[in-house]
């Protein structure tokens, strides 16, 4: 899990007494700063696993302020992952 800034306005794990951010805005942090190329299959990892539900992962990317650093890439990545994985579903 990372660090983030938001864990303490956002319910967060703790370690040693530090918030962390837990597995959503872990993902949504993932999206905004690091390379797809790992960061994409991992999240679909989790996601297949359940380790972290797409429902929540949405809610924090749609209440996300438009003014936020890089939202535009998470937003984009989040959305082709959600059409990928909606249509991998079907029979």
């Amino acid at each position: 899990m990372f660090h983030s800034g938001n864990a303490a306005h956002e319910p967060s794990d703790f370690i040693g007494g530090i918030p962390v951010a837990m597995g959503p805005r872990c993902i949504v942090d993932a999206l905004r700063w690091n390379d797809f190329e790992t960061t994409i299959p991992t999240i679909c990892r989790l996601l297949d696993a359940g380790d972290v539900s797409a429902g929540h992962v949405d809610a924090i990317v749609t209440s996300e302020s438009d003014m936020g650093g890089g939202i535009a890439r998470v937003r984009s990545a989040w959305a082709a992952i959600s059409r990928v994985r909606g249509s991998a579903s079907r029979p």
